[in-house]
């Protein structure tokens, strides 16, 4: 298992240097879309760059935001790259940090990654997000506005009190 793992992640962060990461696809109503990324053509593979394999490696590219996400605005394109990303360390295995300058949509980005975990992989929950105290209030507010659907839960709070929150 953890040669397989192993492999994958430098498999993965080949791709990343090589450009691949950005396949084409077609957006479908409005909705959320998702496309398999082929593999480069190699060994084993037919003309057509098929193989029995392919969807075990295909990776998720959203061409548009998940439908789940309600807000009033839409997500920019550099946002949607980084939720790709994500998707993709998600697919993967592998853990990152988002992290850039500030204001260019980090919360939506993150919001919109649950968003996907629940509408395409369902899965509901429980997920921890981290960030600095001093902003905890605005992502409680931009995850009601954007993701109504997902409960949120504040967890600044002594022990006691902690477990007293998680438990209800």
């Amino acid at each position: 298992m953890k040669h397989h793992k192993a492999q994958q992640k430098k498999k993965f962060a080949a791709e990343i240097l090589a450009g691949e990461m950005d396949p084409n696809a077609a957006k479908t109503n409005g909705k959320a879309s998702l496309s398999k990324r082929r593999q480069k053509k190699g060994k084993g593979q037919a003309d057509d760059g098929s193989s029995d394999d392919d969807n075990e490696n295909a990776l998720t590219r959203l061409m548009v935001q998940p439908s789940l996400l309600s807000g009033p605005f839409k997500m920019r394109d550099y946002q949607l790259d980084g939720l790709n990303w994500m998707v993709s360390l998600y697919e993967t295995g592998l853990n990152g940090i988002l992290a850039d300058e500030m204001g260019l949509g980090k919360t939506i980005q993150t919001i919109s990654l649950v968003s996907f975990l629940k509408e395409f992989k369902q899965v509901n929950g429980y997920h921890l997000i981290i960030m600095p105290k001093s902003v905890v209030g605005n992502w409680m507010q931009e995850f009601k506005r954007w993701l109504p659907c997902c409960r949120v839960v504040n967890l600044i709070a002594r022990k006691e009190m902690r477990e007293d929150i998680v438990r209800n």
